[in-house]
């Protein structure tokens, strides 16, 4: 056997888990969630992805009809190539068809499509309860009247990914909370939360919070001394 076709398929599979890790990483910011759970689903999808990106060399080499025995040396070209359009490949389709005024695409890219979803699906239902208890202790026994414009406002500052857009479904979303009589200020707060740390890791939020709440105390004793000096300055004017 060539050694060569063994030694670019071994490269261009490394290169195919990279080219998945940065597409993983993209879509899930926070990867510490994914090394406690959902490994069985992200690891197939790397493995899976490097495979493609096998195949996709393999059909590079078919569309520019090299046999095996004319592979003499690594293809570093080909490998690039292969790494970032492998996947590509599979989720376009051969040939559409129209039914019934519906558009079907026709070939492998349904079948990945729902490959992919699942395990999208997956990971996504693995993180979810991880980034929920760890929003539920950092807002635990916080006002939700108090943070809900100092959080969205500090988040929308240090975070790179909120949008006008985005800035504005989080400003309706708390109009909706404030209003909203069926919540109490425990959940108020969990989907203030759970919606701001879609944007931002869990470390800022839980220093967005401390922020807050160091200001809040600063203000209430404050207020607090002010109060002091008030009943002060009435009984020195009672007894006098």
């Amino acid at each position: 056997m060539n050694e060569f076709i063994f030694y670019n398929a071994i490269l261009v599979f490394g290169f195919g888990i990279i080219v998945g890790i940065s597409e993983i990483l993209n879509r899930y910011p926070e990867a510490k969630y994914l090394l406690k759970t959902a490994r069985i689903y992200w690891i197939t999808y790397l493995i899976f992805n490097g495979v493609i990106s096998v195949f996709a060399l393999f059909c590079l080499w078919s569309f520019k009809e090299k046999t095996i025995s004319s592979i003499t040396s690594i293809e570093f070209g080909a490998i690039l190539l292969a790494g970032f359009s492998g996947m590509s490949i599979l989720r376009s389709s051969l040939f559409s068809i129209e039914l019934k005024g519906k558009k079907i695409d026709v070939g492998l890219s349904q079948i990945i499509k729902i490959f992919l979803d699942v395990i999208d699906r997956k990971i996504s239902n693995s993180i979810a309860p991880l980034k929920l208890q760890e929003v539920a202790k950092i807002v635990n026994n916080k006002d939700f009247e108090t943070y809900k414009n100092g959080i969205v406002a500090l988040s929308s500052t240090f975070t790179n990914y909120f949008t006008d857009y985005e800035s504005k479904a989080l400003q309706s979303l708390i109009d909706d909370l404030s209003t909203d009589s069926t919540l109490n200020n425990r959940v108020k707060m969990l989907k203030l939360g759970s919606e701001v740390s879609k944007y931002c890791d869990s470390e800022t939020l839980k220093e967005i919070v401390e922020i807050l709440c160091n200001e809040d105390k600063k203000v209430s004793e404050s207020s607090e001394n002010l109060d002091y000096y008030i009943n002060k300055l009435q009984k020195k004017e009672d007894h006098g």
